[in-house]
């Protein structure tokens, strides 16, 4: 009988595998695949991915399988090579050809005003996307020139997304359906950045006033501060020239390239022209020496006889208030009035023809709410000069020129709401379901700058 010889096995499962490093890894062959694909990742990235790999006997086209699938969330900014053609932003009428697999850093639609810029929108003619992308080395924008339904403002950031034969003007993409594949992905903390950025953006406006001593900061700088804050700064590049990937407030401008180092290499990147989200920045502080106060003993120079006379009707007068005040008031009054400084932001409805008062639905602005209100009959009858029945007549004569007058008048008081900024006397009762306006003026009242400048010198003097 044949001796049979045994085999010892090693209880340790380390054993049991071939150190991957070992393996001989056809690179070369992997990134031409890959890169018929249109990807083209780094080499570092690569080889450690290759690292990561625990059969030996994959093929080319399993490998680049494996790869991609963890490339779709790696983020291209570390780990992204170039891809596009270099200088992509000087050209123009021209196609290329692809494909190209670019990470979507951010989406913002164009065709709405600031604040709705960040929610999501169905694809259609009144939706128009703006793309911020990168292959890893250039930052390239696209238009949404024709609706994509795949795409939507909340994909999350760091997306990404194939192209081929796109059409490029003066560096800009022109997507359309035909040319863009979504293929999934994301990178983590560029999603956390923007999920922090859009429910900045999306709050609603806040009626309470900064101390007088606080830096007004606008909404561009409160949805970077909140996309980025002190405690997530780790994320940001530390060379300002090196702009983080990180969703923001987009503006279309001019591409610039500038020169930064990945890692012994350099290369050159187009940054993206949104906003400056750099450490440096979110740790601006301001010169203090810089600081330019107002000598308030100035104020004595002023002629003290026309100063007392302006301040003695105002001395128990509050300038002005604000319609959420009024409202909270109300709350406890039947009927409250108060002055208000605003800017008249549209126009709801106007009537008048065969009316015997104007009806004039507008809405104002004063830094606490955006309103509806009702401009009373009177004022726009004093502004006007004519009744809402005088206007009718005059429209329907015959003669030719009280019309053209009645028309240039009218068309006056049209430039005048759209330009309205100044002050309203208004009141809520319980007969009127929207504020009533009962005055109204342009501009500031000449007291209010003397009031302004009484209280800084108290309190300058006080503070001393």
């Amino acid at each position: 009988m044949a001796e049979v010889e045994t085999v010892e096995i090693s209880e340790s499962e380390d054993e049991l595998f071939v150190d991957a490093e070992e393996w001989q890894w056809d690179s070369a062959a992997l990134e031409d695949h890959l890169r018929g694909l249109g990807v083209r990742p780094r080499r570092e990235w690569l080889q450690h991915c290759l690292n990561s790999i625990a059969n030996p006997n994959m093929t080319v086209a399993q490998q680049a399988e494996h790869c991609l699938s963890h490339f779709l969330f790696a983020d291209f900014n570390t780990a992204g090579d170039a891809i596009l053609p270099p200088n992509i932003h000087t050209l123009h009428a021209t196609d290329i050809p692809g494909p190209f697999l670019l990470q979507v850093d951010e989406i913002v639609n164009l065709s709405s005003p600031l604040r709705e810029r960040y929610k999501e929108a169905p694809a259609g003619l009144k939706r128009c996307l703006k793309l911020s992308m990168t292959d890893g080395i250039q930052r390239v924008f696209g238009i949404e020139y024709r609706p994509i339904k795949d795409l939507k403002v909340l994909l999350p950031a760091g997306v990404k997304i194939a192209i081929r034969n796109v059409h490029v003007r003066r560096g800009l993409l022109m997507l359309v359906p035909e040319v863009v594949d979504v293929l999934g992905g994301f990178v983590e903390h560029l999603e956390a950045a923007r999920e922090r950025l859009v429910q900045e953006v999306n709050k609603p406006p806040r009626g309470r006033r900064n101390r007088r001593d606080e830096e007004i900061l606008s909404l561009a700088s409160r949805a970077l501060a909140a996309a980025w804050p002190p405690e997530c700064s780790n994320n940001i590049p530390a060379s300002n020239d090196a702009v983080p990937i990180a969703p923001t407030l987009a503006q279309l401008s001019s591409p610039e390239v500038t020169v930064i180092d990945t890692g012994g290499e350099t290369h050159q990147r187009t940054p993206i022209e949104i906003l400056p989200t750099s450490r440096s920045m979110l740790n601006h502080q301001p010169n203090e020496a810089a600081d330019i106060s107002m000598d308030l003993d100035r104020l004595d120079l002023v002629d003290e006889e026309i100063y007392n006379q302006l301040l003695e009707s105002e001395e128990n007068k509050t300038p002005f208030t604000y319609l959420a005040c009024l409202k909270a008031r109300k709350q406890l009054e039947s009927v409250v009035q108060g002055r208000i400084k605003c800017i008249l932001t549209g126009v709801k409805e106007f009537q008048f023809k065969e009316r015997d008062k104007f009806e004039l639905f507008v809405y104002v602005d004063d830094g606490s709410l955006i309103s509806e209100v009702l401009i009373d009959h009177q004022v726009v009858k004093n502004i006007i000069g004519h009744s809402p029945r005088e206007v009718t007549a005059l429209l329907t004569s015959g003669d030719r020129q009280r019309v053209e007058a009645i028309k240039e008048t009218m068309k006056s008081f049209q430039v005048l709401l759209r330009k309205f900024e100044g002050r309203m006397l208004v009141e809520i009762n319980n007969e009127s379901a929207v504020p009533i306006v009962i005055e109204m003026k342009e501009g500031c009242d000449d007291t209010w700058p003397w009031l302004l400048f009484r209280r800084c010198k108290c309190k300058h003097y006080m503070s001393q």
